[in-house]
């Protein structure tokens, strides 16, 4: 069908519902049958969500408008992500773009920066880094208030500087994310209980490394679970 915007859509497979709403800094609300999963089957749950993640991140995408409604469950409880990613400059893609078109439209500069502190490095948009909520601050009526409350962005989407050089944006970038916004890992966790609570916290744990040279990826995530 056509958009409103005069864009043709195909629709070539059923990926359910959306798995929540809600932007702006405001709490995402999810659906029952993410809800259900997370409680009945929160393991499950969990692969599938990391499953998710890595068949994008990990060959150089990264989503910067972050929104549970940008994500779908099916009838099986397989996750999936509706609205496309943009492409690292420094993947394979991103180069090939760069190299064959010269430019850089639906793509995030992942050069190499020199820096001295944090605050030369380059963050991205407020609703990824979560400038604010990083904080415990909650100020709806700011620009850089677009992530909800309990939201935590990655050092090296909020900037970091280590050794004078910048660190980069990475599927590990994503890793971080999944650990720690609230309507992802972590609500599932809350949902578990007994073994299956207490793996899926030493999980957070591990993703939520600061290093990123320390932190896994989505393929040593999912060997976990």
């Amino acid at each position: 069908w056509f958009e409103t915007d005069g864009s043709l859509t195909y629709v070539v497979k059923d990926v359910g519902q959306p798995i929540g709403g809600g932007q702006g800094g405001h709490t995402t609300s999810l659906s029952k049958a993410f809800k259900k999963r997370a409680t009945e089957t929160p393991l499950q749950l969990a692969r599938s969500l990391l499953a998710c993640f890595q068949s994008w991140a990990s060959v150089g995408f990264l989503l910067d408008d972050f929104r549970a409604n940008q994500f779908t469950m099916d009838a099986q409880g397989q996750i999936y992500l509706v609205d496309g990613p943009k492409a690292l400059t420094d993947s394979v893609l991103g180069v090939h773009v760069v190299n064959t078109y010269h430019k850089t439209k639906h793509q995030i500069e992942n050069g190499v920066h020199e820096c001295q502190r944090d605050a030369d490095c380059p963050a991205t948009v407020p609703q990824h880094s979560c400038p604010v909520a990083s904080l415990g601050v909650r100020k709806l009526d700011e620009e850089a208030a677009r992530c909800e409350p309990g939201s935590v962005g990655a050092p090296e989407a909020r900037g970091k500087c280590m050794e004078e050089t910048c660190e980069r944006l990475s599927e590990k970038t994503h890793v971080w994310d999944v650990a720690n916004r609230p309507w992802l890992l972590p609500f599932i966790a809350d949902k578990a209980t007994g073994p299956a609570k207490s793996f899926l916290l030493r999980l957070i744990a591990f993703a939520s490394e600061e290093d990123p040279d320390k932190r896994p990826d989505f393929g040593e995530l999912l060997r976990r679970v």
